[in-house]
C-alpha cells in the first residue's frame, strides 16, 4: 500500500527532468518552498530540506518519519555534468548517499531515480538486443558515471533500496522542460533531432505508477522502467508532431523534424547511441502492468493536464 512516502528533492539545479515522473503519482503534491515539507493525501509528503543541505537530511527525515524516501531530483544537464564533474558527483552520488543513510537510520526504504546512460550505448554484446539489469554498466559520460556511482552508494547504504533506470521521460511536469515540451514550444520552423540515438521513451505517469506498484510489492534492487517501444529520438519526435497535429493542436505550427547524426550537434558530452532497455523484469514482477503508447499518452495528457501546459 502506498503511504507515508517522502520525496527528497532539490539536490541539483539541472533541467528538472528527473522529477517529471511525479505527475504519475497523484497523491504526492507539487510545490513547497526550499526547506519546506508539504503534506498530501494518505500521508505523502514532498520535502526539499534534504536537497537544500544534505547535512539537514537526517533531521528532516526524522521529523517526517516516512516509510519510503524517493530521490527524484538530481543534476541531469548532461553537458553541464561534463563541465563540472564535482557538482555532478555531489548532486547525483554524495547527496543521495547521505539521504539514503539517514533514511536507513530512520527505518525508511530509499527509491533512487537513475538513467539508461549508465550503459555504454554500443549495443548489448555489440548487437541490438536490449540491455537487462544484469548487464554490466559502462557509462560514456560524467552524467552516466555520477548516476551509476549514486546507484552503488544507495545500494551500499540500503541493500533493500529500489533503483529505477528509466529513459527519455515525457509527460506533464512543473518545469515544462522534457523533450516533448521542447518539440511543442520551439520557436524555430525546423528542429534538428538525432537519428542515431535509440532508446525507450517513457510516459511520466507510467513511470510513477510503476514505482508506486513496485514499492507496494516490496520490490528491491535495480529495475529498468521504460516504455515498450524502442525508437530513435528523431522518429519519436516525428511521431509526437504527427499525433499533436492529429488529436491536439491541428492549427499549431509545429516544427519540421530534421534527422541528424549526433556528431553534427557538437554536444560536449558523448551520448550513448544504442540504448534499448528490456522491461521484462518489471513485467515479471508486475504481471498486469501496461505502458501507454505515445498516442495514448498524449491523449491522457490532454484529458488530464497538470503542471505546465504543453502549449503556451
Amino acid at each position: 500500500m502506498w503511504h507515508e512516502a517522502m520525496q527528497a528533492g532539490g539536490l541539483g539545479c539541472g533541467r528538472g527532468a528527473d522529477a517529471g515522473w511525479l505527475a504519475g503519482i497523484g497523491n504526492i503534491p507539487h510545490g513547497g518552498s526550499r526547506g519546506s515539507a508539504a503534506s498530501g493525501p494518505r500521508g505523502c509528503v514532498r520535502c526539499e530540506a534534504c536537497g537544500a543541505s544534505p547535512e539537514r537530511c537526517e533531521e528532516a527525515i526524522m521529523a517526517v518519519a516516512p516509510k519510503v524516501v524517493i530521490l527524484a531530483s538530481g543534476y541531469s544537464w548532461v553537458d553541464g555534468c561534463e563541465r563540472d564533474a564535482r557538482k555532478a558527483m555531489a548532486a547525483n552520488r554524495d547527496g543521495p548517499e547521505a539521504i539514503a543513510n539517514a533514511a536507513r537510520k530512520a527505518g525508511a526504504r530509499t527509491v533512487f531515480l537513475s538513467t539508461d546512460y549508465v550503459y555504454s550505448g554500443y549495443g548489448r554484446s555489440g548487437g541490438t538486443a536490449p540491455y537487462t539489469e544484469a548487464d554490466e554498466p559502462s557509462p560514456r559520460n560524467i552524467y552516466g558515471e555520477s548516476k551509476l556511482q549514486g546507484e552503488l552508494r544507495i545500494l551500499g547504504a540500503d541493500p533493500d533500496a529500489l533503483v529505477i533506470r528509466t529513459a527519455v521521460v515525457y509527460g506533464p511536469e512543473e518545469n515544462g522542460k522534457n523533450f516533448l515540451y521542447q518539440v511543442a514550444r520551439t520557436r524555430s520552423a525546423e528542429m534538428k533531432v538525432p537519428q542515431d540515438q535509440v532508446s525507450n521513451p517513457t510516459y511520466s505517469r507510467d513511470l510513477g505508477l510503476a514505482i508506486q506498484q513496485l514499492i507496494a510489492v516490496q520490490a528491491s534492487g535495480v529495475f529498468n522502467v521504460v516504455g515498450d517501444e524502442t525508437i530513435s529520438r528523431s522518429d519519436f519526435a516525428q511521431q509526437a508532431v504527427d499525433v499533436m497535429h492529429r488529436q491536439w493542436a491541428p492549427q499549431r505550427g509545429l516544427p519540421l523534424i530534421l534527422p541528424v547524426i549526433s556528431e553534427t550537434l557538437n554536444q560536449l558530452a558523448k551520448r550513448p547511441l544504442l540504448l534499448p532497455l528490456s522491461n521484462a523484469k518489471l513485467k515479471d514482477t508486475l504481471k498486469d502492468f501496461k505502458f501507454h503508447t505515445l498516442a495514448e499518452a498524449l491523449q491522457d495528457w490532454q484529458a488530464h493536464p497538470r503542471g505546465t501546459p504543453l502549449f503556451e
